[in-house]
């Protein structure tokens, strides 16, 4: 390892030291399919919800996007803690409230679709947290098209160690589940400290690029 190697190195350690909490932020993003055939013509609400989070520290943000339907959302949502948006445009949630949801009137039709990508620090966020899917009668309280008792057609679930689940219930006794929830994307992308880390290193790289050039260019002069 030469001296430029050496600097470089001991520099990339120093910033290293200096920036502990220098992390990646993660997201992953589904596609959400809901089959409402066995309640076409009906009218009812959808249900979209984010879980608190433990502490501020768990952070889980998710994004829905793409809401495509052929039924008819009517009227305004009533949204509740950390959401914005309303469908068939973007919606966004957080988990930094007890309740985060997005109640919307809805005539339904055979089919639903959307995306949504839930974002947070590496671990995503830490959990336990998790995106829920629900439909409910008209009444506002008895789901539709699900055997589970928290009224749920289905979840995606950010485990305490980041990794998130998918969990679908049958629409009814013995019959399949109304949603296919399929992962998309994935990716890591680095925090504010990190990115300060590699600019910095990438910063010493150049200078020490340049003085070496310097002194090529010196030493030719001398030839």
């Amino acid at each position: 390892m030469n001296k430029s190697q050496q600097i470089l190195c001991l520099a990339a350690a120093f910033i290293s030291a200096m920036l502990p909490g220098a992390a990646s932020a993660s997201s992953i993003t589904y596609t959400v399919t809901a089959d409402t055939a066995g309640i076409s013509g009906q009218s009812g609400y959808l249900d979209l919800q984010l879980e608190p989070g433990p502490a501020s520290s768990n952070l889980v943000t998710a994004s829905v996007a793409n809401f495509t339907t052929n039924g008819t959302l009517t009227g305004s949502a009533s949204l509740t803690g950390d959401v914005t948006g309303q469908l068939p445009a973007a919606l966004n949630f957080d988990n930094q409230t007890v309740f985060n949801d997005y109640f919307q009137a809805f005539h339904f039709g055979t089919t639903e679709s959307f995306t949504v990508t839930l974002t947070g620090p590496t671990p995503l966020g830490g959990g336990p947290s998790a995106f829920n899917i629900g439909f409910y009668a008209a009444d506002g309280t008895t789901p539709l098209l699900t055997v589970s008792p928290d009224g749920n057609a289905g979840e995606i679930v950010v485990n305490p160690n980041g990794t998130t689940t998918v969990i679908t219930f049958d629409s009814a006794p013995n019959a399949a589940s109304a949603l296919t929830i399929t992962a998309l994307s994935s990716s890591s992308v680095p925090e504010p400290a990190e990115l300060v880390l590699i600019g910095i290193t990438f910063g010493v790289a150049g200078l020490l690029g340049r003085k070496r050039l310097l002194n090529r260019a010196k030493s030719s002069s001398q030839v």
